[in-house]
Order: structure tokens, then C-alpha cells, then sequence
């Protein structure tokens, strides 16, 4: 080989022998070593750069896992691209005639070649074995000189080193840093491997997760955050329903009683909204749903309905389903007659007095229930009733009414008079009424109601006259002021009027009860034809003869005695 430098020739085809990182493989230069000294040096010098591929990945593999070797590879750089910039010497005979001058690698340094092997870096790398597929003939690696160790830190090293575009190397070679077609680096590259870890470049090399298998993630996510949410809708909506159901509008209030009316027509939806406003229940919609779930929104019923501020919603639509509405009293008095029965139907919101009077009146009415009078007056009977309020008051409220009054009478009487033979006998019908209507009248008092019928039917059957005072009142009407006068007593006007006509008046005078009625049909049988009331409890003396009876006046009702 001759010791004059290769030139580099104009020839396309590139040097096979040419290191990848350096220019034409150096000549021996004049007083250089012979070939056993150049090998020596070789042998101890710093490991030239990788040739090939896997090379270069083994030799990244080593220098990642050896430490200080990132450095020592720094140096080794540095120190190929200055021998690279370095101009060449010629050589004595020049390069042939018309062809350039080629630019010469300058010898490696005798220090490197006299360097012991002792004195090497601690991390080093020995020169790999020639490639298998090299020539016999290619030339020795060129000869570097040693790079000095330099201690980095991380931070320095990441900021100094230089990127794979700007390498010196590959710079000098022209070449560019292998890359995938995609633009990003190979995962498997050398160049890949010795840029170190970081997330980034983990993101690079494994590519970020299918998008089925993301979109599939995203669903099941998705899926289960409703799951969840369905669940926690259903504990609350279980936990609302709870308290609700268990809890009274007032729990805490002392018990009372409302009243709340129930109008026919009415939807499930009003009759909540109305119990809400009352205070019966706390939230209508609540109650609307459980009315639904228990299938009873159809199921109420109309009219009053009186509620306890202490039940719970369940115990409200029990009662508006089974319960029965409100039923306001009404009390008749025994012994009053239609004109003051109507006042009280109308004062307590059942009817009108007008509406009342006109119903008791009517000849069909009467008819309907076999009354023999021109009015029903004695059929009202006497009673405590509870009943709904009509919605109005008018002439049906006052005819529903006036039945519910006649009805009770004949169901009250109805054994009484079978067995006194009454129900089949008209005449003795209307006896037994009137006279029934004056012994309530007359008394009072339950022992002596036997009495008074005894001595009535005694005058009757004697043709005697009644004589009987409330007779006269009741033919007065409504303008009576309490007070009985002398020409109240010898009015022939009044067909009311005992002391002045025979026999029983033309017909009842009040609506007696079912014990004067009773006492009617069975008067006690005695001989007593007069009786005066005392001034002390309303107790009666009883008489055969007329002088008995006028000292008994005159005693007790003259204030005369003896």
C-alpha cells in the first residue's frame, strides 16, 4: 500500500470503504508508524463509530446500559467531526492532473497510539469484530484520538447533546437520520433507542390506543355513570316515597280535626291540591303517584269529609275511599211545628224555609206518603239526623229533605201502628196524630202523657170539649207573641180553637215524637176529665170534677190557695 493519501475521486459510485461518519480513509503519512506499531495504537485507541445496523444497536444498548458511556460517545463525536474539519495534507506527487484535490483526515495523534491499555476510559468499548460481508481489502478503521471523559448531568447532557439532524456525522456524510414513512421514528431504530425515556417519545413509539377499543372504553363508561345515576334516582325516589308515606302534615302539632269537601266531578289532581291547602297531606304530587300505584284515583268519594291532622297520606286515601263523608247533624225537636222545622232546616244549609213549606204543602207529596192532611205536618218527625249538605240549596235539596223526614216517621211508627190497627184505618189514623200532636204538646213529662191521652179521649167520648190551649197558638200561626188573650179564646174564626169548637181540631198541631204517639194509640184508661199545669216542674193535677179543677186553677195558676 503506498504511503501517499487516497484521494477522493469524481467517480458516482460512492466508497464502499468510506466510514459513515468520516471522509476517505486516510494514507500514511511521511514518519508515520509501520503497520505492527499502527495496529498497536489501533488496539488501544478509542472504538470508532459503528459501521453497520446492528452495530449501531448494540453499541446503543451498551452505551444505555454502561454508565458514562453517553459521554465518552459525546467526546468521540466531537472528536470525529473535528478530524473531519481539518484539512489534509497533500502528498508530495499531488493528485493526478485534473481531478480535485480530495481533503485528508490527519493521522491519529501519537499519544493515542502510545496510550496503554491500562490507561483506557473505565467504560470504553473495544472495537467490534469486522462485519462478515466486508472485503478482505477495506481498509482499517482511521485512527482517533482518545476522547476525554466528560461528566455530565442529566440536565446538561439532554441540553448539550446535539439532535440526530444536526449530528456531525451526519453532516459530513450528507446523510439523514433514517425515519419511518410516517414522519415519526422507527420504535426499533438506534435512533430511537438512545434518546432515552420520556413521555413523549413513549407516545411515539407505542402510539396512543386504537380508537374501537377507546370508543368501546368511553361506552362502557358511559354505561356505567348511568347505572350509577339510575340507582342513586331510585334510593332517593325510594327514601322520598318512604317519608312521605310515614310522615303527617303535622306530626308535631296536637291533633285536630279538618274538614274538607269533596266535590262530585272533582279530579284526583283538585282533591289533592285541596287537601295540600288545607294541611292534610304535604305534596300533592306524592299523593296523586301513591293513589295511582294503589290503583284509587277513580275510587273517591264525593261530599264533607273530616280529616286528623296526625294521619299519615295512606290512613287520608283510606278514608276518602272507605270512609264516610261528613254528615252534619240536624235536630228536630219534638213538638214544633212546620214552620219552625223549616227555619231549622234553612238555618242549618239543607233548604229554604220557602222551598220547605211549598214541598210539605204539595198534594203529590202528600199523596206519595199516604198523609191525610192538607200538609204534612205530625209526619215531620221529630229526630237527630246527620246529612250531607246539598251542593244547593233549592227546592230538590228542600224535597230530599222532606222525605228523609216522612220516611222516618213511617219506618219509626210503622210497628206501632200494625198492632194498634192504625196503618188500615184512615180515620183512626188521623185521630191518633192529632191527638198525639196535643199531648206533646200539653206535657213534657213521660208519666203523664198516658194521662193527658186518657182524658182527651175521655171529653171526646163524652162529646166534651177539648179546651186545649196550644189548639188556639197554633191556629195563630206565626203571630202568636206568647201570650194567650180572652179573644184569642172566643175567636170562632179560628178553626184551631178548642174552647170554641167541638171534637179534635182539623188536624196535628206539631210533629210529635214516637212516646206521644205511643200514648195516642194507647190513652190510660181513667176518670179524669180535667188537669192544671203547677208552677213546679211542669207537673200536672189531674180532676173528675169541674170544682176540683177550678180550685186547682185557682191555686196554682191564680196564685189563690189555701
Amino acid at each position: 500500500m503506498s504511503h501517499k493519501k487516497r484521494a477522493r475521486t469524481n467517480s458516482p459510485a460512492p466508497d464502499k470503504h468510506k466510514h459513515p461518519g468520516s471522509g476517505a480513509a486516510p494514507a500514511k503519512a511521511d514518519g508515520a508508524p509501520d503497520a505492527p506499531e499502527a495496529a498497536a495504537a489501533t488496539e488501544h485507541a478509542p472504538r470508532a463509530e459503528p459501521n453497520t445496523e446492528l452495530e449501531s444497536a448494540a453499541f446503543a444498548v451498551n452505551q444505555e446500559t454502561t454508565p458514562g458511556t453517553a459521554a465518552t460517545s459525546e467526546a468521540r463525536s466531537e472528536g470525529s467531526a473535528k478530524n473531519s474539519s481539518v484539512p489534509e495534507p497533500t502528498s508530495a506527487g499531488g493528485p493526478p492532473d485534473g481531478a480535485p484535490a480530495a481533503e485528508a483526515e490527519p493521522p491519529a495523534p501519537e499519544t493515542a497510539a502510545k496510550t496503554p491499555k491500562d490507561a483506557l476510559p473505565e467504560n470504553t468499548f473495544a472495537a467490534p469484530p469486522p462485519s462478515k460481508n466486508a472485503p478482505e481489502d477495506e481498509p482499517a478503521a482511521p485512527d482517533k484520538p482518545a476522547a476525554k471523559e466528560i461528566e455530565l448531568t442529566e440536565s446538561e447532557q439532554s441540553k448539550d447533546a446535539p439532535a440526530q439532524d444536526e449530528h456531525p456525522e451526519n453532516k459530513a456524510a450528507g446523510n439523514k437520520p433514517d425515519k419511518p414513512a410516517s414522519g415519526k421514528p422507527d420504535a426499533h431504530s438506534p435512533a430511537a433507542d438512545t434518546k432515552g425515556f420520556s413521555p413523549r417519545r413513549f407516545a411515539e413509539n407505542f402510539g396512543a390506543p386504537d380508537k374501537p377499543r377507546s370508543l368501546r372504553r368511553k361506552l362502557l363508561f358511559a354505561l356505567l355513570g348511568f347505572g350509577l345515576l339510575l340507582l342513586a334516582g331510585v334510593g332517593y325516589a325510594a327514601f322520598e316515597a318512604n317519608t312521605f308515606l310515614n310522615t303527617p302534615a303535622r306530626e308535631f302539632d296536637f291533633e285536630k280535626t279538618v274538614e274538607v269537601e269533596i266535590l262530585r266531578g272533582d279530579t284526583f289532581g283538585k282533591v289533592a291540591a285541596r287537601l295540600e291547602k288545607a294541611g292534610i297531606i304535604t305534596n300533592a304530587l306524592y299523593f296523586r303517584l301513591y293513589a295511582m300505584w294503589e290503583g284509587r284515583t277513580g275510587s273517591i268519594q264525593a261530599g264533607v269529609f273530616e280529616f286528623s291532622t296526625v294521619w299519615d297520606p295512606r290512613e287520608v286515601l283510606h278514608h276518602l275511599v272507605f270512609g264516610h263523608p261528613v254528615l252534619y247533624r240536624l235536630t228536630i225537636r219534638e213538638g214544633l211545628p212546620w214552620w219552625e222545622v223549616a227555619k231549622i232546616v234553612e238555618e242549618n244549609g239543607f233548604a229554604t224555609a220557602e222551598d220547605f213549606k211549598e214541598v210539605i204543602h204539595d198534594p203529590e207529596f202528600l199523596a206519595k206518603h199516604n198523609i191525610p192532611f192538607a200538609s204534612a205536618e205530625g209526619f215531620l218527625f221529630p229526630d237527630t239526623y246527620f246529612l250531607r249538605k246539598p251542593k244547593e240549596m233549592n227546592k230538590d235539596a228542600a224535597l230530599a229533605l222532606a222525605d228523609r223526614l216522612v220516611g222516618t216517621f213511617a219506618k219509626k211508627t210503622k210497628d206501632l201502628f200494625a198492632e194498634a190497627g192504625v196503618d188500615k184505618d184512615e180515620a183512626k189514623l188521623k185521630e191518633v196524630i192529632i191527638l198525639a200532636s196535643m199531648v206533646e204538646k200539653e206535657t213534657g213529662i213521660a208519666d203523664e202523657r198516658g194521662l193527658v191521652a186518657g182524658v182527651f179521649a175521655n171529653r171526646l167520648r163524652l162529646g166534651m170539649l177539648m179546651q186545649c190551649d196550644p189548639t188556639i197558638i197554633y191556629g195563630l200561626g206565626e203571630s202568636f207573641n206568647g201570650n194567650i188573650r180572652r179573644r184569642d179564646l172566643e175567636d170562632d174564626k179560628n178553626p184551631y180553637n178548642t174552647y170554641r169548637h167541638p171534637g179534635l181540631p182539623p188536624g196535628p198541631i206539631c210533629s210529635p215524637g214516637l212516646a206521644a204517639i205511643a200514648a195516642a194509640a194507647h190513652p190510660a184508661e181513667h176518670d179524669y176529665l180535667y188537669f192544671v199545669a203547677t208552677q213546679a216542674g211542669g207537673e200536672h193535677i189531674f180532676n173528675s170534677s169541674l170544682n176540683e179543677h177550678n180550685k186547682a186553677v185557682n191555686k196554682y195558676q191564680r196564685n189563690r190557695g189555701g
